[in-house]
């Protein structure tokens, strides 16, 4: 066994073993005149000297086995996902949330806009039966005849464009609330126009912050 593995940890012992050995061998000529109990007392100290080995043994075993443990494992900082950069909360910016105080040149978009939108319509078919002449290209069960002939003549040729629809929708901001409109127009006849092909207004209506009117 190799002592020289602590110097630090064993120097007090090795010092007192070789005080031991020291004042043994001064006291050999001063005691020569009784042998036997020169040789009790060389006795007593080795017997203190192999007391004193065990422990200087067990100290150099102890120290052995603490240099062979693995040091004990620190916190580890957790590991981020793969493709994932961790930022600083004072790094994250926040985005404006609606209705906020645009900030200095931001671009705002207004709600200002005009929709056109419409499609045409052509109607043709043939009436088999009999129906009411300003009616002639719907298909309405109350303007069917309610007796024998009462729209006569059965089987008639029909073509129209009544159906086709326009119409203009608006939005736009106002100091008081957004303004939204909607006006739509057919080519259907109704009133003292029934059966002619004449502008006529289908809707109208207006809504101003949360009332509406039309």
């Amino acid at each position: 066994m190799d002592v020289r593995t602590n110097r630090t940890a064993t120097r007090p012992a090795a010092l007192l073993l070789i005080s031991l050995l020291a004042s043994g061998v001064r006291s050999a000529p001063a005691q020569s005149q009784n042998p036997q109990q020169e040789i009790r007392q060389l006795r007593d100290k080795l017997q203190q000297m192999d007391l004193m080995m065990d422990e200087l043994k067990a100290e150099i075993s102890t120290l052995e086995r603490q240099g062979q443990q693995p040091p004990a494992p620190g916190k580890k900082a957790p590991e981020q996902p793969q493709g994932v950069v961790a930022i600083p909360s004072e790094a994250v910016m926040t985005q404006p949330q609606p209705g906020t105080v645009p900030l200095e040149g931001e671009i705002t978009e207004e709600k200002n806009s005009i929709n056109i939108y419409g499609f045409n319509m052509l109607d043709s078919g043939y009436n088999f039966g009999q129906i009411q002449p300003n009616w002639f290209d719907t298909v309405r069960p109350t303007q069917l005849p309610s007796f024998h002939n009462e729209f006569a003549p059965s089987g008639t040729v029909f073509a129209g464009v009544r159906q086709t629809r326009f119409g203009v929708k608006s939005a736009s901001t106002t100091p008081v609330g957004d303004l939204s409109t909607v006006f739509e127009w057919e080519l259907f006849g109704t009133g003292v126009d029934a059966g002619q092909t004449t502008l006529r207004l289908r809707h109208a209506y207006g809504q101003l912050g949360a009332f509406g009117a039309g």
